[in-house]
């Protein structure tokens, strides 16, 4: 699983009827799982991962299988059933909650939160940054370790940058960001708001070499050019 198109965020946004938050602190997990919230995620009409809690939910409680002609009239009145409404709200809850508790613990006593933004580079990238780079993206991990690598690793972008930066979390998507932490939960995502400003702390660069090496060469490269630099999301 990938990071969410824009496009699904949007809709998400607009089919979700949650008051947007300016902070994190803000968000209880029944605000954000409010009724409309599950009526439109059991439906599928946020997220066709949905179909993954319907479909374990069957496999646990009924005989029917995927193929049977049966199966979606069971499906469909399975949405309809209180007890699936409560599994799947359940299983959120538990999601949001340990996501809302990991985040809380990042962010330090002024608002702050480090983030990270791992991205396939070629060797002109750190030039191209102290001349003409200005945007870095909003789709950022709160984890070191989380998220995937954007961009595809080809013969020119042979190189791993891990940029770390940090950022008030008034600037953040929370609506966005635990909607995918719910979802996409190895994954750690940060959303960030478009053209929030933003400082470089650190970049690292890793020689991928082959997509299939596992020895990586972690080493941080000089910043000091672009430290003052303010850059955007």
């Amino acid at each position: 699983m990938g990071i969410l198109s824009e496009d699904y965020i949007v809709r998400f946004n607009k089919l979700s009827g949650i008051i947007t938050e300016s902070s994190i602190h803000n968000i209880t997990v029944n605000s954000f799982l409010n009724d409309n919230f599950m009526t439109k995620f059991i439906n599928g009409n946020i997220t066709s991962d949905s179909d993954m809690f319907l479909w374990d939910y069957m496999e646990d409680n009924f005989e029917v299988k995927y193929g049977n002609p049966k199966f979606k009239e069971v499906e469909k009145e399975t949405k309809k059933n209180p007890s699936y409404r409560e599994y799947v709200k359940n299983e959120l809850s538990e999601r949001l909650r340990n996501s809302i508790e990991n985040i809380k613990s990042m962010i330090d006593g002024s608002g702050e939160i480090t983030i990270y933004r791992a991205m396939a580079v070629d060797d002109n990238w750190i030039s191209h940054l102290e001349t003409q780079g200005k945007h870095l993206g909003i789709y950022w991990t709160w984890s070191k370790s989380g998220g995937g690598i954007l961009g595809d690793n080809t013969d020119e972008k042979t190189k791993e940058a891990v940029i770390t930066a940090k950022v008030n979390e008034k600037y953040i998507d929370w609506e966005t960001s635990l909607y995918q932490n719910m979802v996409l939960e190895v994954e750690a995502e940060i959303t960030l708001f478009k053209n929030t400003p933003l400082k470089i702390i650190e970049i690292e660069y890793d020689d991928l070499g082959s997509p299939y090496s596992i020895y990586k060469t972690s080493k941080p490269m000089d910043v000091s050019r672009i430290r003052n630099k303010i850059f955007y999301a």
